[in-house]
């Protein structure tokens, strides 16, 4: 662009500024750059004004928060690194389109309604367990206080419960009809008690199952005391529990290594509607891996123990499609507050098609892959 057009332009936005709402600058001069697009808005950090740049690459967002009085030396390179480019104000938008030769073509948009700038540099997310409000099980467990603030230790657990309720909800049947959830290696049994509390206004029937007994009197004392009364605690093997009656819901949520095989096969066979497991530790294929079949991948010992634990959840998942289940790998929270954060999720089909395990004898064959969930649904693949 014109050096005497760009600073006309940043000059329009230095006047404007306090009316100023964002700008986006698009579709680069130079094709194959890695920044494909840019962002700019103010947002306010530590009570003082400042202008948020967002450049994205086609696989990432990087941002940096800058000074006002820096802005020319910042925004002045994007005028001639894009060619279009939007100045949103409260009041009108600018419509640029920057010609190669540095002549320009621009037109204003009057808005219909005024807008104002959005300052907060995160905006709030609105969890399905709310923040602000008392909620009993949260206080007991001593992740909210008495106020219904979120204490600042217990924040990533806070949101970790919120993720895996965003997750499993959605598995359980609309139609107002008694439920049973069954809920092994339930632990200290956050998500147990989570889920009891949003669905307490149901006929509900969750069962935790553990091993730990002390840990699981203290969850059964908790409920009692909340009133909880369909929520109950089981110190049993989940190979040794047997529930009365069909199962709506089986989770396993970080239940190590082949104890989630025994979560899975144990919800197979007994035909639960709805399977939610988080795997965690799964060593059991990183030991039949052998480094010839890839020694490029499995040489390095990172690389080989995540590849099993990838393979393993790969061959679980298509045990579960041949199985009739509609199964899904999802990553259900933030790399930031945990590594282990896949999810496989799993629905009963009415009508599933008739197995085929081509692909699933392929994929074990090739590297000499036998899972104990195989062996415990007796499998013969």
């Amino acid at each position: 662009m014109d050096k005497k057009l760009s600073t006309d332009l940043l000059s329009c936005l230095r006047a404007q500024i306090t009316h100023f709402v964002s700008a986006v600058f698009s579709a680069p001069f130079i094709q194959g750059q890695s920044i494909q697009k840019s962002t700019v808005r103010p947002v306010i950090l530590k009570g003082k004004k400042k202008l948020q740049i967002a450049s994205f690459t086609a696989t990432q967002c990087m941002t940096q928060n800058i000074p006002e009085e820096d802005m020319e030396e910042h925004i002045a390179p994007m005028l001639t690194q894009f060619s279009r480019a939007i100045f949103h104000f409260s009041h009108e938008e600018l419509h640029i389109q920057l010609q190669q030769d540095g002549s320009l073509k621009w037109k204003t948009k009057k808005k219909d309604m005024p807008i104002m700038p959005v300052l907060q540099h995160n905006r709030a997310k609105k969890y399905i367990l709310e923040e602000g409000a008392p909620i009993d099980f949260l206080i007991a467990l001593g992740i909210m206080n008495k106020e219904g603030r979120v204490l600042r230790e217990k924040y990533d657990k806070f949101k970790q419960i919120n993720h895996f309720l965003e997750n499993i909800l959605p598995l359980l049947p609309q139609e107002n009809r008694p439920l049973h959830i069954i809920d092994f290696g339930c632990g200290k049994a956050y998500l147990t008690f989570a889920l009891y509390y949003m669905l307490k206004n149901r006929d509900v029937h969750i069962t935790g199952v553990d091993l730990k007994k002390e840990l699981l009197q203290k969850c059964q004392n908790l409920a009692d005391q909340l009133g909880y009364k369909g929520l109950t605690f089981v110190a049993q093997s989940i190979a040794a529990f047997s529930p009365t009656g069909p199962v709506d819901l089986i989770l396993a949520l970080h239940a190590c290594d082949t104890a989630t095989d025994e979560a899975l096969a144990k919800a197979c066979l007994l035909g639960a509607q709805a399977i939610c497991v988080a795997p965690c530790c799964q060593h059991e294929l990183a030991g039949q891996l052998q480094k010839k079949v890839a020694p490029v991948l499995l040489s390095h010992g990172l690389l080989h123990e995540r590849f099993a634990a990838l393979l393993t959840d790969a061959l679980r998942a298509e045990i579960l499609k041949q199985l009739g289940y509609k199964t899904e790998l999802l990553e259900f929270v933030d790399p930031e507050h945990t590594p282990k954060n896949l999810l496989i999720r799993a629905s009963l089909t009415s009508n599933p098609p008739k197995p085929d395990w081509t692909a699933y004898k392929q994929l074990a064959h090739q590297y000499g892959a036998n899972p104990k969930l195989k062996y415990l649904l007796d499998l013969n693949i």
